[in-house]
């Protein structure tokens, strides 16, 4: 398997890396800034220049040891955040200056990781947490901040934080939390998942 790219007349097939090297188990693929594309395989990470396909950078596993792997995300400094699972599962940040990963925390079973625009990302298991540019973990004790089953994670491009909490929809604007269950018009079951158009209008799928 490989992937496909659709330049919006054509579609180029990638099945091979560079030398020749066939593509294959393509599990997850994403984007970062600097129009790079980053695509998760069976015991490496592909960057992808998305102006030249064709031109693709491998990174290897923490150590070459840790091949279990099945989510990444991309921060806007084009740092990798990947979670290795094993007995305890780890979730690590490849930093591409230095050529390292550096290890953040343990215990931890993400849905989503997504990047805050900032430098940072949110991620989402089974509760919300945010690990800041400079790699520290804010704490998220702001008041109303909501307890329940975290469900689903949206970062928006003003930088709002969207989150479903036991089927009901919250915002966050790094001070402030939002409950929407009692706005008029609101999903009368509550809500599974969102997302927002380029005009900023909230699209909420109801239950």
């Amino acid at each position: 398997s490989g992937f496909a790219v659709y330049d919006g007349s054509n579609w180029q097939e990638i099945t091979q890396l560079p030398y020749g090297t066939q593509l294959s188990e393509v599990r997850v693929i994403t984007a970062g800034p600097n129009n790079k594309i980053y695509a998760l395989v069976h015991d490496y990470i592909l960057e992808i220049d998305s102006l030249q396909p064709t031109s693709i950078a491998m990174i290897p596993f923490l150590y070459g040891t840790r091949s279990n792997c099945d989510i990444i995300g991309v921060d806007e400094q084009s740092r990798i955040w990947a979670v290795f699972s094993g007995e305890v599962n780890e979730l690590f940040c490849y930093d591409p200056i230095t050529d390292t990963w550096l290890f953040l925390t343990g215990g931890i079973n993400p849905k989503r990781i997504l990047s805050d625009g900032m430098g940072g990302v949110w991620i989402l298991d089974y509760k919300l947490r945010h690990i800041k540019s400079d790699l520290s973990i804010d704490s998220l004790n702001s008041s109303g901040k909501p307890s329940g089953d975290y469900q689903f994670l949206f970062v928006a491009p003003d930088r709002k934080v969207w989150v479903v909490v036991s089927n009901t929809l919250y915002s966050f604007d790094g001070t402030t939390w939002t409950d929407f269950s009692g706005y008029s018009g609101y999903p009368t079951n509550g809500v599974i998942a969102v997302t927002c158009d380029d005009a900023g209008n909230i699209y909420a799928v109801g239950i």
